[in-house]
Parts: C-alpha cells; structure tokens; sequence
C-alpha cells in the first residue's frame, strides 16, 4: 500500500471494514479489469491478514486451507516448493491480465524443513538450521522460475521478489538496520526491462509507484514511497521498532525514540557520530514521517 508502517498499531487489524481503503496495488489493477489473488503457505487468518487484503483489493485468497493434510509439513503450514507448485497451476487456469502475490514460508524460523533437504549440520555453522532454510528456498525459487519463465503468460509478466524483513545482528544500537536490509529484484521473462542495478537508499514503501513506473499510465494512489526509476534529490527509507524510529539516508542512520536523545550512526563504521546538521536534518524526516502518518489515520487520509 506504500504506507508507512506505524509505530502503534497493526494497520492489517485495525484498518479493514470499518475505516477507509489503501490505494493499494491490487486495487488500482483490479480497477483496470485484472484478476487479484493472494497465495499463502499459513493460515491468512494470521494477524487479519485476509480481512485485510479482501478489502483492500484481493478478490481470490489460497492459504494451508487449500492445501491437502499431507502437504502441511512445517511449523507454519506448506513449504515454498508446494506453494510454488500450487501458484503454476493456478496461473496457469487464469485469464490475463492477473496480479498474484505469493508469500512464502520456509525460511523463516523455526527453520523446520525435511532431513532430505539438509546439506548442513552443526559442524558446518552455528547458524546451520537457517542456512539449510535458506538453501531450501532458494531451491524452491529457483525451480519456480525454471518452471514459468517459458510460460505464454509469463512473456507479458514482470516478477517481483521482496522479502518483509532481515534478521537483527547483534550491534549496539537501539534500531537495527540489518532487520531492514532486504533485497528487491524485478524480473521480466519477455524482456520487458533492460538489466540494470539501482543503486540508492530505498523501502517497501517505493515498491507500489516503482511497479507503476513500469505498467504505466494514470492511476490515483496516495503512496509515500518515491519511483525508483526516476532520480530523486534525496532517497530516504523510514524504518520503525518496538519504541524506537529513524530514516536511513546512504551511509547514515538517525536514530529516534521515546526517552531518548535522537542519535546519528554512521552505517559503514557502525560507530555514532556527531554531525549536527546531518542530525538536525534527518531528525525531522523522522519526524515528518512519524506525525505525518499518525494524523493520516487518525483523519482518514490516506485513500478517498
């Protein structure tokens, strides 16, 4: 929905029937005659997440519910290669033009995938059972992308691949930026884009009017992130936890917070330092970002 996530709330719990709509990707398409659909491996019912996405856009919703007993194997619910194996199929039975978000399962904690697909032990890391985690969806990944790329449908797809969040390293920081560093890959089988890295600070916030970028023509939207095609004179990403808020400007990070003193960290020294004006002007990104989003849900105004 390319809207901020607020320090108080769950948006996903709080902003469904009773409150006004995002302008939310699958909305806009859906507005332009695509079929919406949300594929989940767990129970859509977690943290309102169906509720959520209905009214918000998403006509069709497949979660572990539609799966068979004998698929449910892990902790959460299916792992991503059944998921993936589910999705094809189902693509494949749909009409274009259609917008499917898939979200995956395997590498996340406990980490609990079959001995068959283990190729780490003990011995190897400390970290051994998110490494085979890691391997197992990466497979899986790339077994789906091996399956659909010669696809008829996939000629006229872009795929985006986005993760929700890192892992916390252990630092001495108030606010982890490792929890934030994602990765963000755009891929289009019919060489709809040309091969590029773009290099700047961004957030899931610009993920909506970068996809839009690319579809192209008019839509409304109230998004908050910026077009990561287009240059910009400052790229800023706004990152909440527990009690504590910042914005990641390249190499800096400012930290804010409730009973502390705003703080400026250095990322590629992972040390803080003084710099009072870089301070002064990332402490009212922060928070601009902070007050901005509380009023426009106190007030409605993120959408009509």
């Amino acid at each position: 929905v390319s809207f901020p996530s607020p320090r108080a709330i769950a948006v996903t719990k709080e902003f469904t029937t009773s409150q006004k709509r995002f302008y939310s990707l699958p909305r806009i398409l859906k507005g332009r005659g695509y079929n919406t659909s949300f594929i989940y491996g767990g129970d859509a019912q977690f943290d309102n997440m169906a509720g959520f996405l209905k009214f918000n856009g998403v006509d069709k919703i497949i979660d572990v519910n539609d799966f068979p007993e004998k698929d449910r194997m892990i902790k959460w619910g299916v792992p991503d290669n059944l998921l993936f194996e589910k999705s094809i199929n189902y693509m494949d039975s749909l009409k274009e033009p259609f917008y499917v978000n898939m979200f995956t399962l395997s590498n996340h904690a406990p980490y609990d995938i079959q001995d068959k697909d283990k190729i780490y032990t003990e011995k190897d890391a400390d970290n051994y059972m998110r490494l085979n985690a890691f391997h197992f969806a990466d497979k899986a990944l790339g077994e789906f992308i091996k399956s659909v790329k010669n696809k008829s449908w996939a000629k006229n797809t872009i795929f985006v691949f986005i993760a929700d969040h890192g892992f916390k390293t252990d630092n001495n920081f108030e606010l982890s930026e490792d929890r934030f560093k994602i990765p963000m890959l755009i891929w289009s089988p019919g060489d709809i884009l040309k091969p590029q890295v773009i290099d700047k600070t961004a957030s899931q916030m610009d993920l909506l009017p970068t996809v839009m970028h690319i579809l192209g023509g008019k839509y409304k939207n109230s998004a908050w992130g910026r077009d990561l095609f287009k240059k910009q004179d400052k790229n800023l990403a706004y990152i909440t936890q527990t009690n504590y808020y910042g914005v990641v400007d390249g190499k800096y990070l400012l930290i804010d917070g409730n009973g502390i003193n705003p703080k400026l960290v250095d990322l590629e020294n992972q040390k803080y330092i003084k710099d009072p004006k870089k301070e002064k002007e990332l402490y009212k990104a922060t928070r601009t970002y902070l007050e901005l989003e509380t009023i426009q849900l106190k007030q409605g105004k993120f959408s009509d």
